[in-house]
């Protein structure tokens, strides 16, 4: 599966956040960045309009994950047995799986929880929902890419990720791309205004989640994939990083924590978000990237039409 849309804004959490390059000067530490966070009062939002798709693109795919009776292939057990009663009747929204193959993939969900909580629970949200798509910064796209795919890697046909034929993520992921495709929104902007969320990235040029407001150099370890790639090199340079090396990373880790956090406490993820917690930054790190949507939409509209390049979204191989 590759990616190819020119200029349109996407997350890839975990690993990378949108892949529309830009610069920023060089980041405050975590600490500072952390403790003078503007208020919602002093600071501008995010206006997203939310796309038009059907629940079985994004919450129907949990009223299906709670209605299996099977466990996960890949692990053989089921962590989330004992939740499966009162998750299966919770309604509207349900709360997301405790399988730790899935759990890690969860941005998508609060993204979408926080822009469904209503308004007067909004809270310090840094994102506005806005209904009418003229007065919106960025669409944000509720497909719940990843989960799609790890329901197809746990309960799909065995013997492995089909390309097509069988493949329910595939099937879901072309609904989505002739739905977008298809919607008054991607015919004026050719897809440079949609958000979508995607997590499936490794590589030495990504950009990562927050980049530009926390340095992750403080506590990350980072190295080439082509020193990765070559057996047992990982292994033995994690294990030579000192304890006082590590023990720095740790207390440095300590104060960004809450960047990373993007559970909110509420059932469903419905309600309030954390003022600094991930959703937030998030929102902010798109926010930062609407002056370079904009220019490039007004860019291609004065383009003449022999020149002006074709959206493209997903090419499925």
């Amino acid at each position: 599966m590759k990616a190819s849309v020119p200029l349109v804004a996407f997350i890839l959490l975990a690993l990378a956040l949108l892949l529309i390059s830009s610069r920023f000067n060089p980041s405050p530490s975590p600490k500072s960045l952390l403790s003078s966070s503007p208020t919602l009062q002093s600071a501008p939002r995010l206006k997203v309009f939310v796309a038009d798709l059907p629940r079985s693109l994004n919450y129907g795919l949990l009223d299906e994950y709670w209605a299996l009776s099977t466990p996960d292939s890949r692990i053989g057990v089921d962590p989330d047995a004992g939740l499966r009663p009162a998750a299966a009747a919770a309604a509207p929204w349900k709360p997301y799986p405790e399988n730790p193959l899935i759990k890690q993939y969860n941005a998508e969900y609060w993204l979408l929880g926080d822009l469904e909580t209503p308004g007067g629970r909004r809270g310090s949200s840094f994102a506005e929902r806005v209904y009418d798509l003229d007065r919106a910064d960025v669409v944000f796209v509720p497909f719940f890419a990843t989960l799609s795919a790890e329901m197809e890697l746990g309960w799909g046909r065995k013997g492995g990720f089909l390309k097509k034929e069988g493949n329910e993520d595939y099937r879901r992921q072309r609904e989505v791309v002739d739905r977008i495709r298809e919607s008054e929104a991607w015919r004026r902007s050719g897809g440079r205004d949609h958000v979508f969320v995607l997590t499936v990235i490794v590589s030495d040029e990504i950009e990562l989640p927050f980049e530009g407001m926390i340095d992750y150099s403080d506590f990350s370890v980072f190295v080439p994939v082509s020193k990765a790639l070559q057996p047992k090199w990982l292994v033995n340079y994690l294990r030579s990083i000192s304890e006082q090396r590590k023990r720095r990373y740790r207390l440095n880790m300590a104060q960004v924590q809450r960047v990373f956090e993007y559970d909110n406490g509420n059932p469903g993820g419905i309600g309030p978000v954390p003022p600094d917690g991930a959703v937030n930054h998030i929102w902010r790190k798109i926010y930062q990237k609407v002056p370079i949507i904009r220019e490039a939409m007004i860019r291609e509209k004065r383009k003449p039409e022999a020149t002006g390049s074709k959206g493209r979204f997903l090419r499925l191989k």
